[in-house]
């Protein structure tokens, strides 16, 4: 009798923990929300995160001092596990070393459908040429003092 309560309440526990105040449920397609803050040293701004997974588009309202804006981001990939959103390459002209490559650039916004949680990373890549679009370039890991840190998902 002990096994099964204990089974019946390990069941219900997400529902519990979604009632009580926890993150909203992203494994289904419903819009949310989600707010972080990006630190550099003593500076910070807000962004505030609109996500549909339906829709091909996610959309980031930003906050610095009395500045405010808004950046479309391109929904890349969905699956059941994470939402992967991110920018095109962009272009960067840079031939500060005389050799003729130009810097591309990217980032993508990773977002773990079961915890909520966001990850940022930057691509970098070196070229003559534009990279195609399924080519990842390099990492850039985040400077010393740099931060992407994110509330749990909500609903509006």
């Amino acid at each position: 009798m002990g096994q099964d309560l204990m089974k019946r309440f390990l069941l219900l526990l997400p529902l519990l923990l979604t009632a009580c105040g926890g993150a909203a449920d992203i494994t289904t397609n419903e819009p949310f929300q989600i707010t972080c803050v990006d630190k550099f040293e003593d500076v910070s701004s807000t962004d505030k995160w609109f996500i549909d997974p339906t829709l091909d588009k996610a959309v980031m309202e930003w906050s610095y001092k009395d500045e405010t804006g808004e950046q479309e981001y391109k929904v890349k990939s969905i699956n059941p596990k994470k939402i992967v959103v991110g920018t095109d390459w962009g272009y960067m002209p840079e031939d500060s070393d005389g050799s003729g490559f130009d810097l591309y650039t990217r980032t993508r916004f990773t977002i773990d459908r079961f915890t909520g949680e966001m990850t940022r990373q930057y691509f970098e890549y070196k070229a003559r040429n534009f990279p195609s679009e399924s080519f990842d370039g390099n990492e850039v890991q985040p400077e010393v003092g740099e931060s992407y840190e994110c509330e749990k998902p909500t609903r509006g």
